[in-house]
This record gives structure tokens, C-alpha cells and sequence, in this order.
């Protein structure tokens, strides 16, 4: 049984990480602050009706769980979410340079389905990162990271 001196360690004790999480994915202070709140509330809430052996997993599994409905209900009033400016720098991919069918053919060899998901978007159909991570959910980080990959086989070849 976990006891509520516990949560409160370990809630100090990752404060900072808690709201540096909420931020990246809310890209909004308030917002983050108030959904690490909400987090710490449910764990109180639900410490008695569950059996927690790794309390780590547990917290994390509410935070991203309550970012998840925090991120629902800022679509839902119409707020839009920034994308943080300094994370990644917004780039077009150069697809004049490609016909679309040298590059869906370079695409379709890659093994991850949310790398070649966002390989598409970005490269075939000029979305940009933080466009596709609105919309589709898929972080600028797995795009850049598979147009980069894709870049080094178009070198390579």
C-alpha cells in the first residue's frame, strides 16, 4: 500500500521534471502547472484503490494520461498550442529538388510506420514538423529524425 507521504516525496522530488513534461507537451505554463496539480490530486485520490509496486511508472502513466485530456480540453476552447520555438527548426523539405515518386519509393522501405507516416506529410505533401505533431500527434523529433535519415540515403545513392 502506498501512503500519501510517499506520493508527496516523490512528487518533490520530480517537480521540476513533472512540469518540464507538461510543457513539452501542453507548450504552456499554466497549463503544465495545472496539470501536474491535477496528477498529484488523482494519485492521492486513487493510492487506496490500487496495488503499486513501482510508483515511477504509476505517476507517469497518470501525468500522461491527464496532459492527454489537459491537451483535449485546450483543442476543445480553441487554444493553439505553439509549437516551441527553440525546440526544432521549422524546415520544407526540398522536394522540388525529388520527383514524389523517387521519394515514396525511399519512404516505403522504412520500417517504422510513424516515420513513414511523417515522411509523407513532410516530404511529399509540404507539411511542416510542428504542423504534423498538431494534427497527427507524431513528435518533431521522429520527423527530423527520419528526414535526416532519409537525407543521408538520398546522399548515399
Amino acid at each position: 500500500m502506498i501512503t500519501q507521504g510517499d506520493i508527496d516525496k516523490h512528487y518533490r522530488k520530480h517537480l521540476l521534471n513533472y512540469r518540464k513534461a507538461g510543457y513539452r507537451f501542453l507548450k504552456d505554463h499554466g497549463w503544465a502547472e495545472d496539470a501536474v496539480q491535477e496528477a498529484y490530486l488523482r494519485s492521492l485520490k486513487y493510492r487506496d484503490l490500487v496495488d503499486v509496486r513501482d510508483i515511477d511508472g504509476w505517476m507517469y502513466t497518470i501525468l500522461v494520461n491527464v496532459f492527454r485530456r489537459f491537451r483535449q480540453k485546450m483543442r476543445a476552447n480553441g487554444i493553439v498550442m505553439e509549437a516551441n520555438p527553440h525546440a526544432f527548426p521549422v524546415e520544407v523539405f526540398p522536394k522540388e529538388r525529388y520527383s514524389p515518386e523517387d521519394l515514396q519509393e525511399l519512404i516505403d522501405k522504412v520500417k517504422n510506420k510513424r516515420q513513414r507516416v511523417a515522411l509523407s506529410l513532410f516530404a511529399i505533401k509540404g507539411y511542416t514538423a510542428p504542423e504534423i505533431e498538431d494534427l497527427f500527434d507524431i513528435p518533431q523529433g521522429v520527423t527530423y529524425t527520419a528526414w535526416k535519415r532519409l537525407k543521408q540515403s538520398l546522399v548515399e545513392e
